[in-house]
């Protein structure tokens, strides 16, 4: 599965479209139907009803049965599975491709030269759902984390290296950190380090 960006428009390569009568002859005309308004690629995010394509760009065929597709960034503004199909019963059999939309941090991190990561450590004694931090950027707004997702890396607390939370509220003037219930195996010590993407 390919990983995208969030809210980003990226063109995706699609196929192979085969012929439908052979399953082997490779479609070289779909580029037309693939537009179409209401018979087109349609889009399913995170498992939701599918839906038309929101792309406005012609895919254009490229080369082996496979076409260059532009999704937009309404058609990449949800995390999580994103599948993107096409069928055309009389031509060809269907296409379809399975994406995972990642936050646009993440993908920065996973993707750039440079990690855009918040390095942070635990300031005093945990739980299996909260840590109190000490950050290098100072973070004073309530909430501006959540969503983001922390991962412990260099430890005292040996068990916790390479878990990883998904942030679920922070409290900017205390710098508590809050997860889904019992998100880690142990609590945080002072001294656990962490980075937060």
């Amino acid at each position: 599965m390919h990983i995208l960006r969030a809210n980003t428009a990226v063109i995706v390569q699609f196929g192979p479209g085969v012929d439908a009568t052979d399953g082997v002859t490779l479609e070289t005309g779909l580029a037309t139907a693939m537009d179409n308004a209401t018979t087109g690629i349609r889009v399913s995010k995170n498992g939701a009803v599918m839906v038309d394509r929101n792309s406005a760009t012609v895919p254009a065929y490229d080369a082996m049965g496979f076409y260059r597709v532009a999704l937009s960034a309404t058609d990449t503004n949800t995390e999580g599975r994103l599948k993107i199909i096409f069928e055309e019963a009389a031509t060809c059999l269907p296409i379809w491709a399975d994406f995972q939309v990642v936050n646009e941090a993440i993908y920065d991190s996973l993707y750039s030269g440079s990690p855009s990561a918040i390095i942070g450590s635990a300031d005093g004694s945990g739980t299996t759902s909260t840590i109190l931090t000490a950050m290098e950027s100072t973070y004073t707004i309530n909430d501006a984390l959540v969503g983001r997702v922390l991962i412990f890396d260099g430890n005292v607390t040996a068990a916790l290296k390479g878990q990883a939370g998904t942030i679920t509220a922070y409290n900017g003037s205390t710098g508590l950190i809050t997860f889904a219930s019992s998100e880690f195996t142990t609590g945080s010590v002072s001294g656990d380090t962490f980075k937060i993407y």
